[in-house]
Order: C-alpha cells, then structure tokens, then sequence
C-alpha cells in the first residue's frame, strides 16, 4: 500500500508540473467540505485535479491552523485519500528516522510530511539536499521504517 501511495505522490508531482492547477472554485462540494472537514481551519490556496484508475482525485494544497503546509487528496465525492501535514523532523518516531539514516546517512533533511490515509499514519516523505552536489531530493519512508527509497524526478 506504502508503494502505491508513493507512485501516486510522484504522479501528483508531475501533474502539477504540467499545469494541472484548477480554481478553488472547480472543486466540487462534497470534495471541498472534505477537505475542510479533514483539515479544520485550513487555508488552501490552490486546487489540482488528476485521474487515477478512471476515478478523478482533488488535491487542495494550503495551510492549517498552526501555519503549517498541507495537502488533502479526495475524490469528487468526498473521500479523503491522503492527508500530508508539515510536521516538525522532531515529531518523526525514532524507527522511521533510524531507517532514514541507515540507508542515507547523510541527507539532511529540510522539510518533513506526515502521510495519513483513514486516520492512520502511512509514511512519512522527507525533503533535503544531497550532500555530494545539493541537489534537492524527497525520500519516502513507510510508518514502520521497512521501506525507504528516494523520489525519482
């Protein structure tokens, strides 16, 4: 499951690099008061839309209460797919970051989301430089700290 919202992460990231923004105001209502109702007093400020598997995703991007960036994807009927909060890298638990290190001991990492699918925490995606030439990079890691693989693209 981890994998496959991995592949989704990176299609929205290519969608987005190909222009997929639409107005607010595109989004439908169930998918809006859904994102609402997931992230309260949230801000977004931008929407983009995708197809996955025949179903159109929504993804409302902004920020929460506390100021933090965050993404809901949910379908035009008003399920939440995925939630991706900014936390900060002390709130990550010790087995995901021990797993970060291991296989990649010396990224530095600048910017941390928390993934959550039907309320349960799924993974963590990372955001640094690399060492070497300071190239930006996201490394993904699972809840458990099994999986640990750095985004293509």
């Amino acid at each position: 499951m981890f994998l496959a919202d991995k592949k989704r992460r990176e299609e929205k990231k290519e969608k987005k690099a190909k222009d997929g923004e639409i107005p607010l105001d595109d989004v439908p209502k169930a998918a809006r008061q859904a994102a609402d109702e997931a992230v309260p007093k949230a801000t977004w400020d931008a929407a983009y839309e995708d197809r996955e598997d025949g179903e159109l995703i929504y993804e409302l991007a902004g920020k929460d209460a506390e100021d933090r960036e965050v993404a809901v994807m949910v379908t035009e009927e008003g399920k939440v797919e995925l939630i991706e909060l900014e936390i900060p890298l002390k709130y990550v638990p010790a087995v995901v970051t021990d797993a970060l290190k291991a296989k990649f001991p010396r990224f530095t990492a600048s910017t941390v989301f928390e993934l959550k699918q039907a309320g349960k925490v799924v993974g963590y995606d990372f955001e640094g430089k690399r060492p070497k030439d300071k190239k930006e990079i996201g490394i993904s890691v699972s809840a458990d700290g099994k999986e640990v693989e750095k985004d293509e693209g």
